[in-house]
């Protein structure tokens, strides 16, 4: 796992990372989640690899708390597959993996993309709710893509949505870009969510998010996805980041 920070747009603080699977193979060299994620689904091995996943980001949460006492309001988002949302335990097993770690279950953060919960939303919402009522964060990953209606977005059991790339990429294209981010902003604090941008790369695109409502941004600007032990000296040396007015 490589973990990717996620920063407050108010005061340029860390406040949470998301862990990204990567495989690196000594014979075929880096293989893109792109590629094996499917295979892992289709052959259900998506089941196994999730819980590892979840685990290991749990357990290095509690570490760098451990290592940084100044980090102790850090959470950690973790990818769920739909195969996994869809399985009768995954409630069971999701809560069992974080108390064996040690986190409180509201530092743990959940993604699901949008397009996932529209195809399986009859199954997936019981669970859904079950572990938001365990205390634990649900968050709508590359929200945009996948054309839910936002009446049933009110009813989702959701506390965050992460704005989708390709929006905040469009935002410097043209006014209509910037609009339809200033929509979903302004949809989500309707709802009383917080509002994650992905793929912040310029202060440019930092300033007029900030400016828009968005309370968190991730993406090269901020850091690229970095190993454990990166990331822990990042926060021993963490300062805040001067947000350009």
């Amino acid at each position: 796992l490589f973990y990717q920070p996620l920063v407050s747009l108010a005061d340029g603080k860390m406040v949470g990372a998301e862990a990204l699977i990567r495989w690196r193979d000594a014979e075929l060299g880096d293989i893109s989640p792109a590629e094996f994620i499917p295979i892992a689904e289709e052959s259900g091995l998506i089941v196994p690899l999730g819980d590892w996943a979840l685990e290991q980001a749990c357990r290095q949460l509690a570490s760098w708390q451990r290592a940084v006492p100044m980090s102790l309001h850090l959470h950690v988002h973790v990818n769920v597959s739909g195969v996994q949302l869809l399985q009768n335990d995954f409630v069971e097993r999701v809560r069992a993996i974080v108390d064996r770690a040690g986190v409180r279950p509201d530092q743990v953060a959940l993604e699901v993309t949008e397009s996932m919960l529209i195809d399986n939303l009859s199954i997936a919402l019981p669970n859904l709710r079950h572990l938001r009522d365990s205390g634990l964060r649900i968050s709508i990953d590359d929200f945009g893509t996948g054309y839910s209606s936002f009446a049933r977005m009110v009813d989702l059991p959701i506390g965050e949505i992460k704005i989708d790339r390709s929006f905040i990429a469009r935002m410097a294209q043209s006014s209509a870009g910037e609009e339809v981010v200033r929509a979903i902003v302004a949809m989500g604090r309707a709802m009383g969510k917080r509002i994650i941008a992905e793929g912040v790369e310029s202060e440019l695109q930092c300033r007029k998010l900030l400016e828009l409502g968005c309370d968190g941004g991730q993406g090269y600007l901020f850091a690229r996805p970095l190993t454990p032990w990166d990331v822990e000296h990042l926060l021993k040396q963490q300062r805040p980041r001067a947000v350009v007015s």
